[in-house]
């Protein structure tokens, strides 16, 4: 009796410590939060950065007596500035990249989070899940950026690592 009791124990210890291995994917696990974060803000910050180096643009050509306040000039300009600030952002030295580095400091000084989170769907083996949510950026006041983000929550078969991948990024501020 002693010795049926002392494997049912020992298997009940086994099965719990296994179940601790066995990580299940979760969109609002806190470090599937803060890769959410990351990517949000990477996306947020080149946005920012674009418009940063539009308003420059504006101040110049406005320097130069051009008409900058018609929205198709802006529209044109966009166009324009787009393809450049793309290629030059990540290059030091340039306007683009001047522009970036602004926006990530800005974007950065923001306060973040993640709310209204939504799990749509789970694998069968809950190592993956897909997931909505809210991405908030605040400045302590108020919040100045929304997003509704569409991302995807994936734990590896060695369950040491949580991927995420951002797959759609709305903005929603009012």
């Amino acid at each position: 009796m002693k010795r049926i009791s002392m494997i049912a124990t020992t298997m009940m210890v086994l099965f719990l410590w296994s179940g601790c291995f066995d990580k299940k994917a979760s969109c609002s696990d806190t470090q599937a939060k803060e890769l959410v974060h990351n990517l949000v803000s990477e996306k947020v910050a080149e946005d920012v950065g674009l418009y940063l180096l539009l308003e420059d643009a504006k101040k110049e050509k406005a320097k130069k007596g051009k008409d900058v306040d018609n929205p198709f000039v802006e529209n044109m300009m966009l166009i324009v500035l787009r393809p450049l600030y793309q290629t030059q952002k990540d290059q030091k030295g340039t306007k683009a990249h001047e522009a970036y580095e602004r926006a990530k400091k800005h974007v950065a000084s923001l306060k973040f989070s993640l709310d209204n989170i939504i799990t749509t769907s789970r694998s069968n083996t809950g190592k993956q899940a897909t997931c909505k949510a809210t991405a908030n950026f605040s400045d302590g006041k108020k919040v100045v950026a929304s997003y509704d983000v569409d991302y995807q929550v994936s734990v590896t078969d060695d369950n040491k690592k949580i991927l995420v991948e951002v797959n759609t990024m709305k903005d929603v501020t009012k």
